[in-house]
């Protein structure tokens, strides 16, 4: 019989005499004031579009309930979107909110209706809430009370608009031992042993570029080591190795592995029918996609214990896909294992400290050869040796029962591209011609991708030209986007106008087209967080541009080589003139994929440059 254990925990906590927490309560839920209702804006930050009143949250050891009361103010439409809020809570949990706006100097207060609230499980354990606030304006105070059962999670002093107030407290638990671990910049106005207080704490702003909010805004998290009562003892997580070990037993991940009869017959056929293992793992591929849509949720654990349910039902989050990917080449004869990440959005893994609250996705490490390949099936547009951008994020974990241990997560795939222009200037100094484009790796996806959402060729080239008005696509053709293990190639037949620019008898033209940087990525004057670029860049070209006769070259651009240290990117530009067909050939690599904050101020440099030399004209008479 399955005993719940924090069911044990509160019914012995009922007779342990608890210390009660002597400070006042910073705010009670349903208090709303007429000051914070006639509030205008925050004065600290006139900008801000909203502003948090005041989060705060308390565990009760008493009856093992966390509770969290969240005012937030807003102030312009563009604070909108904490209407719409999301939080993570145990399967017995409740949750009520107010909305409240004053109207004609009387307070008016629409409720949270239940409709408004969806639920979504993502574990036996947890679910994620997502709330809807009613009639949000400017001016609304909206109020939220959320309680559920069990120990928090997380806890965020920092948001991504102002913060007045935060407050925690936890009435630790005998029986309970966990650890908290604190990220962030913005330093606590009280830390005691059970209360944590930060005040006036500025809207946390993400710079271009970043790899994750969560593992820099300033919070807690929490993650459960043991629970330890009389008769019963758990380890969870104090190590990776128990987090696997935990995982296995997991009914939503390790018993999963051991479903999937009806996949015999499918890898009966896949063997029967290719020789090589690569045949085979596309092979496997293919009949996921074919088989599971992906819903576009990441998670690691399958929503339901056995993979004939997102079989049946034709949908699946990522671990339905992934761990149907493993059974199957299981089936196959492949070695193969799970290994478990955190994505992009979700923060990296510690090395350290073991987190399962971390943990949001899955992979299939499968030995190729002599080699291992990390393999995701959710995207039927990445080959089988190519991740999700959100996945390469340092590193995962592998789940084994008999073995953990670390994975690096990486590519030494690019955004790969390779551009050839062949254009002549006429007269009227409109430029007509071919522009031909190879894409391979990342940019073969970015653009197959990109096609998706568009019914024909014809439709991506109307916006196309909408977006480049000076440019008429005359013809288009692009192959190569069914098969995901080639180049994609575009050939366009065009006339440009406006970019030669005359004054008087000289004509100015710039030899970058579609590929130019316009502006630097990197403004700000400083850095605070590193530089994710997700991918290696190599993009290369060649443009041709044949000039009338009576058109002469006074000046062109020098050439330049542009390096940074270590030769972590590089950049050549070069122009030639022969027989009045000037020649640009250029080259611009970015060798690592995540650069330090310390070397911010090289890269910036170095793109000014880049943007600087991209703009330069070459100079040009009329006869």
């Amino acid at each position: 019989m399955k005993i719940n254990i924090w069911i044990c925990i509160f019914q012995i906590a009922l007779f342990v005499s608890q210390t009660c927490l002597g400070a006042k309560d910073p705010v009670k839920f349903g208090k709303v004031t007429i000051e914070e209702l006639e509030m205008k804006e925050y004065l600290p930050d006139p900008d801000a579009a909203a502003v948090v009143l005041c989060s705060y949250g308390y565990y009760d050891n008493k009856s093992h309930y966390f509770t969290h009361v969240f005012r937030v103010k807003i102030l312009k439409k563009e604070g909108y979107n904490f209407a719409n809020r999301k939080f993570r809570v145990s399967q017995k949990s409740s949750i009520k909110g107010n909305t409240y706006n004053l109207v004609d100097g009387k307070v008016v207060v629409d409720k949270l209706s239940r409709e408004s609230i969806y639920k979504e499980r993502i574990t036996e354990d947890f679910c994620v809430v997502n709330v809807a606030m009613p009639n949000v304006r400017e001016g609304s105070v909206i109020d939220l009370h959320i309680h559920y059962f069990g120990f928090p999670w997380n806890w965020y002093f920092q948001e991504d608009v102002p913060v007045v107030w935060s407050e925690l407290r936890i009435d630790k638990p005998h029986y309970i031992r966990f650890r908290e671990t604190f990220f962030g910049n913005e330093p606590l106005y009280i830390r005691e042993n059970n209360r944590w207080v930060a005040k006036d704490v500025p809207a946390f702003e993400e710079e271009p570029f970043m790899t994750s909010r969560e593992n820099y805004i300033t919070k807690f998290e929490f993650d459960i080591l043991s629970i330890s009562i009389p008769g019963y003892f758990r380890e969870y997580s104090v190590s990776w190795e128990s987090v696997s070990k935990i995982l296995m037993e997991n009914r939503q991940f390790g018993s999963v592995l051991n479903s999937g009869s009806y996949l015999n017959k499918v890898a009966k056929g896949i063997n029967s029918k290719y020789q090589t293992q690569e045949a085979k793992i596309v092979a496997a591929l293919d009949f996921v996609h074919e088989t599971i849509e992906f819903n576009g949720r990441d998670r690691y654990t399958a929503k339901c214990h056995t993979l004939s349910g997102a079989r049946d039902e034709g949908i699946g989050n990522s671990a339905d896909i992934n761990l149907t990917l493993i059974r199957l080449l299981e089936k196959l004869d492949f070695e193969v294992y799970p290994v478990v990440l955190s994505t992009k959005e979700n923060g990296i893994l510690s090395l350290v400290y073991a987190s399962f609250q971390r943990l949001n996705y899955v992979l299939a490490y499968v030995k190729i050869g002599d080699g291992f390949v990390l393999v995701d099936g959710t995207d039927k547009y990445l080959p089988y040796y190519m991740l999700p951008k959100k996945c390469l994020n340092w590193k995962g974990r592998l789940v084994d029962k008999d073995a953990s241990r670390w994975i690096d997560i990486n590519t030494a795939y690019k955004d790969d591209q390779l551009s050839y222009y062949e254009l002549s200037l006429q007269k009227d100094l409109s430029l007509t011609g071919k522009l031909s484009y190879i894409k391979m790796d990342y940019a073969a996806y970015d653009i197959r991708k990109k096609l998706e959402n568009y019914n024909s060729i014809d439709e991506y080239v109307e916006y196309l030209t909408k977006g480049h008005p000076d440019i008429e696509i005359i013809d288009a053709k692009i192959t190569g986007i069914e098969d995901v293990y080639g180049p994609v190639k575009e050939e366009y037949e065009v006339r440009i106008t406006n970019h030669a620019q005359s004054i008087g008898n000289t004509v100015y033209l710039t030899m970058t087209l579609l590929e130019k940087i316009e502006d630097n990525p990197f403004k700000a004057e400083e850095r605070r967080y590193p530089i994710d670029l997700n991918y290696p860049v190599l993009h290369r070209g060649v443009v041709k541009i044949s000039l009338p006769e009576y058109f002469i070259v006074e000046e062109i651009p020098e050439q330049v080589h542009l390096l940074l240290p270590n030769n972590d990117a590089t950049f050549t530009f070069s122009i030639s003139n022969i027989n009045n067909t000037i020649m640009l050939n250029y080259k611009l690599a970015v060798n690592k994929e995540l650069f330090l904050e310390t070397e911010y101020g090289d890269l910036k440099a170095f793109y000014n440059e880049v943007v600087n030399k991209e703009s330069e004209p070459i100079i040009i008479t009329v006869k």
